[in-house]
């Protein structure tokens, strides 16, 4: 693909990002490009100076142009392979924060703590689980950091690690605050109690989901078409076992 085409498609991602392109033109666009294309373009206008912040509007466009079944990754890579593992590691993620949203959701539904509401304190339990589980997801992160985002930036394809970089840092943080709020051993004052954590959920919540979604829809499919060598692959499978996975990975959960 010529510098001019990605130049071109460069100015059309910044125009739907101010808004100056309808809707349904956006769709003709960007449904006739492909991830890498989209990629590269991205990444020239971080080479123009936008930030990877502003970049992050255009996904709410492309992610409704690029909804693909994520099983039919999974189905061309098989267990074993880097990318499987990742998205089966967004499956039991997605999981927890289903389980999130329902025990937070008990939670700022009560008026007061009591020791007695036994499923006032299950809700917490639950939540510390899902604290503890979404903590450990920093191996999947390091993975991903470490081994795959490399062997990406080989093929010129850097705007999006970038990008991606930027919110496993934004999140890091919320998941050891929401760790360390549900881990105090009492809850003195409830109602900030609650504030905090709602506020903390939400923001996980929305932005891990909107993440996800953006690597198994846009960063991982990029990645399996251009890294076409076999022997790549397996180089970052290699480092991948060096960096090690989550308790939760499937096949090497923690009992």
């Amino acid at each position: 693909m010529s510098v001019e085409h990605i130049d071109k498609l460069a100015d059309v991602l910044l125009a739907i990002n101010k808004g100056e392109v309808s809707e349904e033109e956006a769709g003709r666009v960007l449904g006739g490009i492909s991830e890498v294309e989209l990629s590269l373009a991205e990444q020239r206008l971080l080479e123009r100076g936008v930030k990877p912040e502003e970049l992050r509007g255009l996904c709410a466009v492309h992610l409704q142009v690029l909804n693909k079944e994520v099983e039919d990754l999974k189905k061309k890579t098989g267990p074993g392979h880097p990318l499987y593992t990742l998205v089966s590691e967004h499956d039991r993620i997605l999981g927890f924060l289903e389980t999130l949203d329902k025990a937070a959701k008990l939670v700022l539904s009560r008026p007061a703590y009591a020791e007695s509401d036994h499923q006032l304190r299950a809700a917490l339990d639950d939540i510390k689980n899902v604290a503890y589980h979404l903590v450990e997801t920093e191996k999947h992160h390091a993975r991903e950091e470490e081994a795959l985002f490399p062997a990406m930036e080989a093929k010129g394809i850097t705007g999006p690690t970038r990008i991606m970089r930027l919110e496993h840092d934004d999140l890091r943080p919320r998941k050891k605050a929401l760790y360390e709020l549900i881990s105090r051993a009492r809850i003195e004052d409830f109602e900030e109690f609650k504030k905090t954590l709602s506020e903390i959920v939400s923001y996980i919540g929305f932005n891990l989901r909107d993440h996800i979604f953006k690597e198994n829809t846009i960063l991982y499919p990029a990645a399996y078409k251009a890294i076409v060598e076999p022997e790549t692959w397996d180089e970052i499978k290699a480092r991948s076992d060096e960096i090690g996975y989550c308790c939760f990975t499937p096949g090497h959960e923690v009992a």
